[in-house]
């Protein structure tokens, strides 16, 4: 008995793409299941999982990244691959309460001994994303008050004109 060939043929790419959203969704449930504040909060303070911890908390309640605020705050002024999910991620907060928690986080973050150019650099960028200026003030006063000439050129390059 003969019959036709049977052809199987592969899925097209956007097939494996939308079942690959579909693990994806189902997987988020799981990690909402199981506590994803705690989860991620353990996410965000490695290397390998901060990436996907950001792009968690993009499509989260923003309640979810106010409650990991300190930890977002710390990928968002270190320099790594994922700097811009983790501002955008802080972008989509209320400016007046953003206001309120990143002062204190702020304050800390420059005033540090051991703050680099590039600590305050990040933070003076971030602080101007965020269109915080009173936070990027005083993070342009700590740098002008510095004797590295590279901290100095961050007050230089963030100061109110």
């Amino acid at each position: 008995m003969t019959g036709a060939p049977s052809f199987v043929t592969p899925p097209e790419p956007w097939e494996a793409l939308v079942a690959a959203e579909q693990e994806y969704a189902a997987r988020r449930m799981e990690l909402f299941a199981a506590g994803a504040e705690s989860q991620l909060r353990k996410a965000l303070a490695s290397p390998r999982g901060r990436g996907a911890a950001l792009r968690v908390l993009a499509d989260a309640p923003p309640e979810l990244t106010m409650a990991l605020i300190d930890a977002v705050f710390g990928a968002a002024v270190t320099t790594h691959a994922q700097v811009g999910v983790a501002r955008s991620v802080i972008g989509r907060l209320d400016p007046g309460w953003l206001s309120r928690a990143l002062k204190p986080m702020v304050s800390a973050w420059i005033e540090r001994p051991e703050a680099t150019w590039e600590d305050l650099r990040r933070a003076a960028e971030l602080m101007s994303d965020l269109g915080q200026r009173a936070l990027l003030d005083q993070v342009v006063e700590r740098a002008n008050r510095s004797d590295d000439e590279d901290v100095k050129e961050v007050a230089e390059d963030f100061r109110a004109r």
